[in-house]
């Protein structure tokens, strides 16, 4: 395999581009460079120098009608004149002399600032002499007064009049300062045009010479890229779209190059793998249908056995849930046997303590019949003492009779409930007997309760579990037959592509061989 060059013809051209654009931000960078400081000096010229221009003029005519109104102010008073003195001393002044100090420290000139600071000083100087001469002849009157005239000519004389002189000399001096400053930078703004124009020129001159010099590579580097001449590659590149690789090509040495050699060598490239590929399609095509049979039939199987499992599957299920119901039973039955051993036991102590309560009572009853017994005595011994009483102890008599049949029956009824008590006490033991007897059967009975629930959940535990696998198994068997299924159709779909990669292959036209369609 030939040597892959560095320099590809694509990277070539894109270097030249590359370059050519770089020229052009090159010219563009010092173009927009050249013409901001071209709007620079315009901008300083316009709103500093000229402003600053403006306001030295008019700072100088403030001077001057500042001078001829002092004068008017001694020798020719006039209202209207003294009005305007005032509102120029007041406003005029201060206001001009502060917008010529914004303008001037934008500059940035410390020999004008410093200019700035004298006129600034002198100018105090010159609104306070006007200050004191307006107050020294404030009113008519002080005109009449030679020594205030005196003081306010002196005033004017020595003070003020040298000041505006002194003001209008530094006002000269910024003004020659300024127009210097702005002629210096129209000057700069000249060459600035002038090296505009001329960088434009020469970097418009190399884009032009590097456009030409790519233009000539790339057609030069093109004509060696084909090969041939482009009628022989079109023909080629037509005869190949269209299927047909019999042509025959000369060996010559041209032929093998560029573009045209590259397709020649394509051609007999596509006519190996276009045999192969027809030969490879038939033992394809062979090879999915034996898959598409052995995969139905597998299919088949699976959809069976997968039949097969969802049975298992639900019985599983419905056993489960009968073993789950037996556990759950056996659960409600041993917490109603252990209840039912519970309530027989504390009857068995109920019985025991029935029991010595019956036999308290019989004990009881027999001090009652005794008692009963004494009475009947104490009642024969009252009737006899009331015998030998006579006709006195007839009422007694009576009385230890009736005492002597309360006696009777107390006693009678004494015997018959120390006969039941006798009776019940005989009972109640036996029951407590059975009671003792039942208990442990009962606690048995539990305890057999709770090995067959321990043993139901131990067998809901291993349905479950069976379940589960069963359930897992179903999932495996569900999944084997929905790949089955797929397996056969991807195989039906291969013998479709196989089918259909014939009929693509038959497209091609190889030397001594035309196929057509299956």
């Amino acid at each position: 395999m030939k040597k892959k060059t560095r320099f590809t013809l694509p990277f070539r051209i894109a270097i030249g581009y590359v370059i050519i654009i770089v020229f052009a931000i090159i010219n563009a960078i010092v173009g927009l460079s050249l013409l901001s400081k071209v709007l620079s000096i315009d901008r300083d010229i316009t709103e500093v120098y000229l402003k600053a221009s403006e306001n030295i003029k008019e700072f100088k005519n403030l001077m001057e009608s500042t001078n001829k109104l002092g004068n008017a102010w001694i020798y020719q008073p006039n209202q209207q004149d003294k009005d305007l003195l005032k509102e120029k001393c007041k406003t005029s002044i201060p206001e001009t002399l502060n917008h010529l100090g914004e303008v001037l420290n934008k500059t940035k000139t410390n020999e004008d600032i410093n200019t700035f600071k004298d006129i600034d000083q002198n100018t105090s100087i010159l609104l306070s002499e006007c200050n004191k001469i307006m107050a020294t002849l404030k009113t008519s009157d002080d005109y009449v007064d030679d020594a205030k005239v005196d003081e306010a000519l002196n005033a004017y004389t020595d003070k003020l009049v040298p000041t505006v002189n002194t003001i209008n000399t530094e006002l000269d001096q910024l003004f020659g300062s300024i127009d210097k400053k702005s002629k210096d930078l129209l000057q700069d703004k000249e060459n600035a045009y002038s090296t505009l124009k001329y960088s434009i020129l020469l970097l418009a001159f190399f884009l032009l010479l590097i456009g030409f010099i790519a233009t000539f590579l790339t057609i030069k580097n093109l004509t060696k890229l084909i090969g041939g001449e482009p009628e022989e590659v079109f023909e080629m590149a037509t005869r190949i779209s269209k299927g047909d690789l019999t042509f025959e090509i000369p060996d010559t040495e041209r032929n093998k190059q560029g573009i045209y050699g590259a397709m020649i060598r394509m051609s007999d490239e596509l006519t190996t793998v276009i045999s192969s590929v027809i030969k490879s399609s038939d033992s394809i095509a062979s090879a999915s249908k034996e898959m598409s049979a052995s995969a139905q039939q597998m299919s088949n199987g699976s959809t069976d056995q997968a039949s097969s499992v969802e049975e298992i599957s639900s019985s599983m299920e419905e056993m489960v849930a009968n073993i789950q119901q037996n556990t759950s039973n056996s659960k409600q039955t041993e917490k109603i046997a252990k209840q039912a051993a519970k309530e027989i036991e504390e009857g068995n102590e109920s019985v025991n303590k029935t029991v010595a309560s019956m036999i308290t009572i019989a004990g009881k009853i027999s001090i009652i019949e005794e008692i009963s017994r004494q009475t009947n005595l104490l009642a024969l011994n009252a009737a006899v003492e009331a015998a030998r009483a006579g006709e006195h102890g007839r009422g007694f008599a009576v009385v230890a009779a009736e005492v002597r049949k309360l006696a009777e029956k107390s006693q009678e009824a004494a015997t018959e409930i120390n006969e039941v008590s006798a009776k019940s006490v005989e009972i109640a033991k036996k029951s407590g007997e059975l009671l003792h007897e039942v208990v442990p059967n009962i606690q048995k009975t539990s305890e057999l309760v709770q090995e067959i629930t321990a043993a139901s959940i131990e067998q809901n535990s291993g349905a479950g579990q069976v379940n589960n696998a069963i359930q897992q198994l179903n999932q495996v068997v569900q999944s084997n037959a929905a790949t089955a299924e797929e397996m056969a159709a991807s195989a039906e779909e291969l013998n479709t592509q196989s089918d259909y990669l014939k009929q693509s292959v038959s497209f091609f036209k190889i030397k001594g061989q035309r196929r057509t369609p299956s």
